[in-house]
């Protein structure tokens, strides 16, 4: 959970209630589910349209039934991340903690998730971060 509000901190009961019947799974919050959760407005076009092509090239290459793979709201099983020593210290990082547990045979379900921008303060995603999503695709391949 974003502690600017940029998740909804509402969502998480929900997933917490899934997460309850389902401790062996991945609870992960979807964006993309039903378009409900970007908006061109508050991403901007650029970002929007990269996201949205990242996300189909993650698809394409592991195959999974998800449909946001860099949205790090989550829940996971302890087992899911026991004795997991974090690569990426970057925005990938969200992806590495997707993919390595599903990797193992973890399964992940998708709640739809609405984001917004936060309201203030800045961003602190760059270029930089955006690489080391690729860094994280690459080691996974």
């Amino acid at each position: 959970m974003a502690s600017d509000l940029e998740t909804n901190p509402y969502e998480l009961i929900k997933m917490i209630r899934i997460s309850l019947k389902n401790k062996e799974s991945i609870i992960s919050a979807d964006r993309w589910i039903k378009n409900k959760g970007l908006s061109v407005t508050d991403y901007g076009l650029v970002k929007y349209l990269a996201n949205f092509i990242f996300q189909k090239l993650l698809k394409l290459f592991f195959n999974y039934k998800i449909l946001d793979f860099t949205f790090a709201y989550r829940i996971y099983p302890k087992k899911a991340l026991k004795n997991y020593r974090i690569k990426e210290l970057r925005h990938g990082f969200a992806l590495e903690m997707l993919l390595v547990p599903m990797k193992k045979g973890f399964n992940v379900i998708t709640i739809p998730s609405k984001w917004k921008k936060r309201v203030e303060g800045h961003s602190s995603i760059n270029l930089k971060s955006y690489f080391s999503y690729l860094k994280v695709l690459w080691k996974s391949l």
